[in-house]
């Protein structure tokens, strides 16, 4: 299965690092509209600042970051989310000291209305966070941050999310659970997801097409079915010899 043929997210020969070390030496990828994507690859491959570059965190140093058309790469990241982008990095994705319903309204800070329309939708979204609402997050369980860096994420309808790690740390129910709400966010709401994970055995369960990127390169990119059947991915990570068969049907 390819992407669209106009993609929502086109990143082309994107090129980025810190200083004068280069991470990312031509990244190019696709996510179509609705659509659930992944990236993996070792440690020290460039997956996280490939989001940080895609949406603004980190200044790319050549290439292009189409969003529904327009270049964005560059711009500051106020104004890619503004264009339709959330980002939720691995860790500080959460006000600890702010309530549930608090970090929501951060979230929507640059709103130009319907604040409450938002939040409401979020918690119809995840009742959890209703449950929560006046809950100072750094007091929630592991899952239940995550839940809230998601629900903030939402807070300005966007028509991408990227998500680099959502389940590091957390033991295998919690991250269950949150691999179940990236699928809720995905097939509730229409958002595409673009997710950075370690966890490749389970991430393959919930995305369509991935991308394995080693030192700043894109050395493989197929569909699930594809990857599954790779020697390179079987061996180094679904926990399975090359001439084994893949764990996972």
């Amino acid at each position: 299965m390819g992407v669209a043929k106009q993609p929502l997210l086109e990143v082309a020969e994107l090129e980025a690092g810190y200083g004068d070390l280069r991470i990312l030496r031509g990244v190019s990828l696709a996510v179509g509209r609705g659509e659930r994507v992944l990236v993996f690859g070792p440690n020290g491959s460039g997956k996280s600042t490939l989001l940080k570059a895609i949406s603004g965190i980190l200044r790319p140093s050549a290439g292009s970051v189409r969003l529904a058309g327009s270049d964005v790469a560059g711009r500051p990241a106020h104004r890619i989310v503004r264009s339709g982008l959330s980002y939720v990095p691995q860790t500080g994705n959460i006000f600890p000291d702010l309530t549930v319903e608090e970090n929501l309204e951060v979230g929507a800070a640059t709103a130009r209305r319907g604040y409450r329309e938002r939040r409401d939708a979020a918690m119809d979204l995840f009742p959890t966070l209703a449950e929560r609402r006046r809950q100072v997050a750094g007091t929630l369980s592991g899952g239940e941050r995550q839940l809230v860096a998601l629900g903030r994420a939402l807070m300005l309808d966007p028509g991408v999310l990227l998500l680099d790690e959502p389940a590091a740390a957390l033991s295998a129910a919690m991250a269950e659970q949150v691999f179940d709400h990236v699928l809720t966010v995905n097939r509730e709401r229409g958002v595409a997801i673009l997710l950075v994970e370690q966890n490749v055995l389970k991430a393959l369960e919930i995305v369509q097409r991935g991308y394995l990127l080693e030192t700043g390169t894109v050395r493989l990119a197929g569909p699930v079915g594809e990857l599954r059947a790779s020697e390179a991915v079987r061996g180094a990570y679904l926990g399975s010899s090359p001439d084994g068969p893949p764990t996972t049907p």
